[in-house]
């Protein structure tokens, strides 16, 4: 079982309430480890479990890094069903004794991609995003690496995500254009014949093939 953990699963504006809603995650936990194989995977590590030696934080902080150390110490001594994985851009930023042998102990450095790795990249998010496409218009050719290369040209690309962003970002670039086509003839449709935002979506994306008076 893979159980994820986000900063803004804990955030809250109140000074114990990221402890409570911690201790019923921790339940969860153990009623899933009690029945099998868990992973705990808890992304941006240095936000949950900031380095309590910083200049900016605040007590509420230092309770959550210590209620972590005590559950990952307790769920380490008495299961061997529980692993845990975090990831963070600023290693820097997690508390150290939460580094250390015992805890999270073992560290994978993901290096930028090579521009090799980069075309790959492309290819993959590429083949994810013409899946989840529910119409042409939407869809990417193995082709359009290269135009979406020249369109994100002034970006940065050195991971995956930059490049999830970068195709994220040509889709709704897609969509807009699509719709400012589109704008006159849906401005008379609704104008004459009465339809609903409902009714018009589908002509909006391409996919209508209802004739309209």
């Amino acid at each position: 079982t893979l159980i994820e953990i986000k900063y803004e699963d804990i955030a809250s504006k109140y000074v114990d309430h990221p402890i409570q809603l911690l201790s019923n995650i921790k339940k969860q936990v153990e009623e899933w480890a009690a029945k099998g194989p868990t992973i705990v995977f808890i992304d941006e590590l240095d936000a949950m479990v900031a380095n309590r030696a910083g200049d900016n934080i605040h007590q509420a902080d230092k309770k959550k890094v210590n209620f972590f150390l005590q559950w990952i110490d307790g769920s380490l001594s008495s299961s061997q069903n529980t692993t845990w994985i975090g990831t963070t851009n600023y290693k820097f930023g997690i508390d150290p004794a939460l580094l250390r042998r015992g805890r999270f102990d073992i560290i994978v450095h993901f290096k930028e991609l090579e521009p090799e790795e980069i075309i790959e990249a492309f290819k993959i998010h590429i083949r994810l995003s013409n899946k989840k496409a529910n119409h042409s218009l939407f869809a990417f050719k193995e082709n359009s690496i290269r135009e979406l290369l020249e369109a994100s040209k002034l970006r940065l690309i050195k991971t995956g995500a930059d490049v999830e962003g970068i195709i994220q970002d040509a889709l709704a670039s897609k969509a807009r254009e699509h719709t400012e086509k589109l704008q006159p003839m849906l401005s008379h449709l609704m104008e004459n014949n009465n339809l609903s935002i409902e009714e018009l979506l589908p002509i909006a994306i391409g996919s209508d093939k209802t004739t309209h008076p």
